[in-house]
C-alpha cells in the first residue's frame, strides 16, 4: 500500500473515532429529564412534549428517522426518506429490472439499486456492457448493433467486384458479398473494372464506354466484289453486312470492276489502276511499228493495244522499216535493195535503176526527184529516202536533234534527239513518273511525266503528296511506311513507368504502338509503376489504384480501436486506417469502453466495476475502501487495533472500532456497567470506583446521580431536595 493510501486511511480512522464521541467526553453521560415522572425512556421528551413512544429512547421528535419500521421522529410517517428502492438482478450483472422495484431498508441479496437493465435474463446485457454485433441491444441504449454493421455488395458472377444495386448490412458479410460496388454487369464474370476492353459491343472494363478505340473502318461493297467504296464508311468491331475492309473499288456498282478485275477493250478502267484499255487488256490486238511510214510494220517491233498506237500498223511484212520504198509489193529498182521484200535485190526492175537527186549533197536522194538509171549519175544517189533534200542535216543517216526537222528521216520529228529531254513513264497517270522507266524525247510523250517522283507507278494512290494510310506501304513516297499521321492511325499513350497503363496527357498517333507506348490511357501517375487502376493501395499518400482516393483500404493500414468513453483505451470495435481517426486509439485493452473511469491502470473504486481492468472489481486496494475492525468475540463491536480495508464488510469484521476487549463478548460500549467488579464493561475508559465523585453512591447504581458534586443531591431521573431523597444503603461490597 502506498504512503498516500496509508495517510488517507489514518485520517478516515480518526474521523470515525470523532464520530463515535463528538463531545470528547464520556459517551455514557446524558442530561437527565427534568419533568418528574414524564420521560420514561430518558430521551428528553415526555408524551406531552410529542414523544410518541415513551418506552423507546430511539423514538422522539428530535430522533433521526431510521429504517426500522418505526416512526422514529414522531411525525406520523414510518421510515420516510430513509428507504431505498431495490430491483431484482436475476442475471447478477449489477443492474436490475425496472419492473421489479420495491422499497426496502437494505438491499436483499439478488437486488440492486440500479434499474437500468433492459434484459435481466442475460448477464451480458446491461448499461455497462459493450455493444457487440449479435442482433441484441447489449448496452441497453435502445439501439441494436449500432455502429458495428458493415455494408457489402453481392458478387453474383464471382469476379471480385460487387453490384451497387444489391447491398446488404450485416455484422459479417454473407458468402458472395464483398466491400466493392464497382461491377457494371454482375451477371458476367468477364465484365468488371479489371477486365480488358475488347471489341464486342459491351463495356468490358466498366469505364462507361463501349469498344473505346477498338473499332475499325469498313467500306460499303454494293456490288459484292470484295472491294469497297471509300465514299461510304462505317466504324465497327467486325464487318457489317455489305461492308469490307478494302476501299479501293473504283466502281462499286459493277462487280466486274475492281482491283482484281480483268482489263478488256471496252473504254472502262476494269482493274481500277487509273487507266482504261491499257496495252495488257485481255482482248488487246498486236500492232507493229512502221518507222518508215510505208504502211508496213517491223515484225521485230511489235506492240499491243486496244487500238493501234501512233506510228504502228497491223501488217508486219516490212523487211526494212527504215526505208519507205521497201515493203511487200513495192516496185523493184536497180538500187541493190530488195525493194519488194521478196528476198531478192534489183530483180524484175520495171525500169532502169532509179537514182534520186541529192541536192544538199548529204548522200541521200530526194524521192521526188528520181532518175532511172542503172548506174549512179552525178548529183544523184541511189537512195531516195532523203526527207528534206534542202537540208544536209536532214537525212536518214543524221542523228535526230530537237530542231523541228525530221533529221533522221524516219517520219517523226524530234523524236529522241541527242539533245532530247528525259521523260518518265507514268503508267498510273498520277502525274508522277517512274524513275526506273525513263524515255528521251524532245516533247513530252503521252503517258510520261517530266519528274521521277513516283515510288510505285502501278498504283495512282501512291505518290508524293498522297495521304499516308496504315497499310504497310509508303503511300506518300517519303521513304517511310505508315508514319504518323497516317489515315487509320490509332492513338497510343506514353507509358513512362512501364506499368501497362498510359498517360492520357501524352498521346501519340501511330499505326502500331511505338516503343514505350500503350493503348490504355487510364494511368493517373505515369511516373510511378505502382500507381495504376487496380493496383494495390498502400499508406503512402498516393492514389495507387487510380480511383480518386488516396490510402483507402490500404493493405498496410494500421488497426485502430474505438475509444467511446475517451479514456485513451480502445474497446472491441476495430477500424483499419492509415492515420489515427478521431475517436480511435491504437490500444484495445479497455475492459469497459462505456465508462471513462474504467481502463487499465485506472484507480479502483468501490462501485461494482472493474475500474483498472485487471479482471477483478472492488478489490481491497480500492481508493474508497472502508476500514473494518475485527470482531473476534462476535459482539458487534470491533477491535481498533485489528483493521482491514474492503469495499464490503468481510466476515468476522464490523464497521465499529470501539471494543476495548475483543476477546470478551460481554465487554463493549453497549454493555451496562456493573459497579465495583473491576471490569470496564461499557468500555467507558474508567474503573468502577471512579463513578461516584460525591460519595453518595448514587452513580454506582446506574448513573442516576443528578449532581455528583453534592452528596445531598441524588435520586432517580431528577434531582429532588436532599430532605426528600433517601440515600441507598451500602451494599456489602461498598461496606
Amino acid at each position: 500500500m502506498s504512503p498516500t493510501d496509508l495517510l488517507r486511511r489514518s485520517l478516515l480512522s480518526l474521523a470515525l473515532l470523532a464520530a463515535c464521541n463528538p463531545t470528547g467526553g464520556d459517551p455514557k453521560e446524558s442530561d437527565p429529564a427534568t419533568e418528574p415522572g414524564g420521560d420514561e425512556d430518558g430521551d428528553g421528551f415526555t408524551t406531552s412534549q410529542g414523544d410518541c413512544d415513551d418506552a423507546d429512547a430511539s423514538v422522539s421528535p428530535d430522533a433521526p428517522e431510521s429504517c426500522d419500521g418505526l416512526d422514529n421522529d414522531c411525525d406520523g410517517t414510518v421510515d420516510e426518506d430513509v428507504t431505498i428502492t431495490g430491483y431484482a438482478d436475476a442475471d447478477g450483472d449489477s443492474y436490475g429490472d425496472a419492473g421489479s422495484g420495491a422499497e426496502v431498508c437494505a438491499l436483499p441479496v439478488g437486488t440492486v439499486a440500479d434499474a437500468g437493465d433492459c434484459d435481466d435474463a442475460r448477464a451480458d446485457v446491461s448499461p455497462a456492457a459493450a455493444e457487440v454485433c449479435d442482433g441484441i441491444d447489449n448496452d441497453c441504449d435502445g439501439a441494436t448493433d449500432e455502429d458495428l454493421l458493415i455494408r457489402g455488395w453481392r458478387d453474383g458472377d464471382g469476379d471480385g467486384f460487387g453490384d451497387a444495386d444489391a447491398a446488404v448490412e450485416a455484422c459479417v458479410l454473407p458468402d458472395g458479398y464483398l466491400d466493392d460496388a464497382s461491377d457494371c454487369d454482375d451477371g458476367d464474370a468477364d465484365v468488371n473494372p479489371d477486365a480488358l476492353e475488347v471489341c464486342d459491343g459491351a463495356d468490358n472494363d466498366c469505364d462507361g464506354t463501349t469498344d473505346g478505340g477498338l473499332t475499325s473502318a469498313w467500306y460499303a461493297d454494293f456490288d459484292g466484289d470484295g472491294y469497297g467504296s471509300a465514299l461510304l464508311i462505317q466504324q465497327a468491331c467486325t464487318a457489317p453486312a455489305g461492308y469490307v475492309a478494302d476501299a479501293t473499288d473504283c466502281d462499286d456498282g459493277d462487280a466486274r470492276v475492281s482491283p482484281d478485275g480483268l482489263e478488256i477493250c471496252n473504254g472502262y478502267d476494269d482493274d481500277c489502276d487509273g487507266i482504261a484499255d491499257e496495252a495488257d487488256a485481255l482482248d488487246a490486238a498486236t500492232f507493229y511499228l512502221d518507222t518508215d511510214g510505208d504502211g508496213y510494220g517491223d515484225p521485230a517491233a511489235a506492240v499491243r493495244g486496244c487500238a493501234a498506237p501512233a506510228g504502228s500498223v497491223a501488217d508486219d511484212g516490212d523487211c526494212d522499216d527504215s526505208r519507205p520504198d521497201v515493203y511487200p509489193g513495192a516496185p523493184e529498182f536497180c538500187d541493190g535493195a530488195d525493194n519488194d521484200c521478196d528476198g531478192q535485190t534489183d530483180e524484175g526492175a520495171v525500169d532502169a535503176i532509179t537514182f534520186y537527186a541529192d541536192g544538199d549533197g548529204d548522200g541521200w536522194g530526194d524521192v521526188r526527184v528520181p532518175v532511172a538509171a542503172c548506174t549512179q549519175p552525178g548529183g544523184y544517189v541511189a537512195d531516195a529516202t532523203d526527207c528534206n533534200d534542202g537540208a544536209a542535216q536532214a537525212n536518214p543517216g543524221t542523228a535526230e536533234i530537237c530542231d523541228l526537222l525530221d533529221n533522221d528521216c524516219d517520219g517523226a520529228i524530234d523524236e529522241a534527239g541527242a539533245d532530247a529531254l528525259t521523260w518518265y513513264a507514268d503508267a498510273d497517270a498520277d502525274g508522277q513518273g517512274d524513275p526506273a522507266a525513263p524515255l528521251a524525247a524532245c516533247a513530252q510523250p503521252a503517258g510520261y511525266a517530266a519528274n521521277a517522283l513516283d515510288c510505285d507507278d502501278t498504283d495512282a494512290s501512291v505518290a508524293v503528296g498522297a495521304a499516308e494510310v496504315c497499310n504497310g506501304r509508303d503511300d506518300d513516297c517519303d521513304g517511310a511506311v505508315d508514319e504518323s499521321p497516317a489515315l487509320g492511325s490509332l492513338t497510343f499513350y506514353a507509358d513512362s513507368d512501364a506499368d501497362g497503363r498510359g498517360d492520357q496527357s501524352a498521346p501519340q498517333s501511330a499505326c502500331a504502338a511505338p516503343a514505350g507506348y500503350v493503348a490504355d490511357f487510364t494511368d493517373c501517375d505515369d511516373s510511378r509503376a505502382d500507381v495504376y487502376p487496380g493496383a494495390t493501395e498502400y499508406c503512402d499518400g498516393a492514389d495507387n489504384d487510380c480511383d480518386g482516393q488516396a490510402d483507402e483500404g490500404a493493405v498496410d493500414a494500421a488497426v485502430w480501436w474505438i475509444d467511446a468513453d475517451s479514456d485513451g483505451y480502445g474497446g472491441a470495435v476495430p477500424l483499419s486506417a492509415c492515420a489515427q481517426p478521431g475517436g480511435y486509439v491504437a490500444d484495445a485493452t479497455d475492459c469497459d469502453d462505456s465508462r471513462a473511469d474504467a481502463f487499465p491502470g485506472a484507480p479502483e473504486y468501490c462501485d461494482g466495476i472493474d475500474n483498472d481492468c485487471d479482471g477483478a472489481a472492488d478489490e481491497d486496494s480500492a481508493l474508497d475502501a472502508l476500514p473494518w475492525y475485527a470482531d473476534a468475540d462476535g459482539d458487534g463491536f470491533g477491535d481498533p487495533a485489528v483493521a482491514a480495508f474492503a469495499c464490503s464488510q468481510p466476515a468476522g469484521f464490523t464497521a465499529d472500532m470501539t471494543d476495548c476487549d475483543d476477546g470478551d463478548a460481554g465487554v463493549n460500549p453497549g454493555e451496562a456497567e456493573v459497579w465495583y467488579d473491576g471490569v470496564d464493561a461499557d468500555c467507558a475508559g474508567d474503573d468502577d470506583y471512579d463513578q461516584d465523585a460525591d460519595g453518595d453512591r448514587s452513580d454506582a447504581y446506574g448513573g442516576t446521580d443528578c449532581d455528583d458534586t453534592d452528596p445531598d443531591r441524588y435520586g432517580g431521573y431528577e434531582c429532588r431536595p436532599a430532605a426528600t431523597c433517601t440515600r441507598p444503603a451500602l451494599s456489602v461490597m461498598e461496606a
